[in-house]
């Protein structure tokens, strides 16, 4: 004989009843609230939380884009007002853009809009105030000398190499270079390869070449390091990154370079200067 497993039969009359489908549907219900009593405080309060912090970045983003919502009327005056309203002891880096991201500072890579010059000297001057570092890097000629009258302390040029050596606009002139030696800044030499040489390949000694003219005039504590690891893809053969830079150490100790020299090249120079500024 055929088994059925275990059952639990109800009457007919109580299934088919109105209070038996009411008890049902109130228990389901019921459980329900339950589960989402136990989750919805913590989601709710996230949700709160984010959206207040949206909110706050909204509309302090909102005044800042309002300030400065179109590049014509761009002045001294509403500059002056979003500096105001910024902290810039909390930033690292600013960046002048238009509406789509790109920049707009009167700039020296042909990537970026040039012609519309926007480095006021009210920004220059709060930068100064707050002794945050000026690097000129990617500064046309005339923004370069436009800082220089600016203001009387030193800066850098974090990652640019000279233009006596390589005709490109991101290195710097001889006398740019001197500019900053005797204001007591600093300058990083880059290893990207169309700032070190005109050909498609460079080698350690092309860095060095660099190296060399900068600290033949004016002394090895104002010359540096800034790879720009992070913005280039063609480097010296035998450089890839971070882990391959010991072989410059040891390529300008082969030449004869003393340890000092090397080692105030890969650190000293930028910490003294950085601690001296800041």
């Amino acid at each position: 004989m055929k088994q059925h497993p275990f059952r639990i039969r109800l009457p007919r009359r109580l299934v088919s009843s109105v209070q038996f489908r009411f008890a049902v549907t109130f228990t389901i219900l019921v459980a329900i609230l339950l589960a989402l009593m136990n989750t919805y405080p913590t989601r709710a309060s996230r949700d709160i939380v984010f959206a207040e912090k949206q909110s706050a970045l909204t509309n302090r983003a909102a005044v800042v884009s309002s300030s400065l919502s179109l590049l014509d009327n761009l002045t001294p005056d509403n500059t002056r007002q979003v500096l105001a309203l910024l902290d810039l002891r909390d930033l690292t880096r600013i960046i002048v853009t238009d509406s789509e991201g790109l920049a707009v500072y009167d700039s020296a890579s042909e990537n970026n809009i040039c012609g519309k010059y926007v480095l006021y000297p009210e920004l220059v001057r709060a930068l100064d105030a707050r002794r945050m570092l000026i690097d000129v890097s990617h500064l046309s000629d005339r923004g370069f000398w436009d800082v220089c009258g600016l203001t009387d302390r030193p800066f850098v040029a974090t990652h640019s190499d000279s233009r006596a050596l390589c005709r490109n606009s991101r290195n710097l002139t001889d006398e740019q270079f001197a500019e900053i030696a005797q204001r007591g800044g600093l300058v990083g030499i880059n290893l990207y390869t169309p700032f070190l040489v005109r050909q498609s390949d460079s080698v350690l000694d092309d860095a060095i070449d660099h190296i060399e003219r900068f600290i033949g005039m004016y002394g090895e504590r104002i010359v540096a390091l800034g790879c720009d690891f992070d913005g280039c893809d063609q480097l010296p053969v035998g450089i890839e990154g971070l882990g391959d830079m010991y072989r410059l150490a040891d390529r300008m100790l082969a030449l004869g370079y003393r340890e000092e020299t090397v080692r105030g090249l890969f650190y000293d120079n930028a910490f003294a200067f950085i601690q001296k500024m800041l």
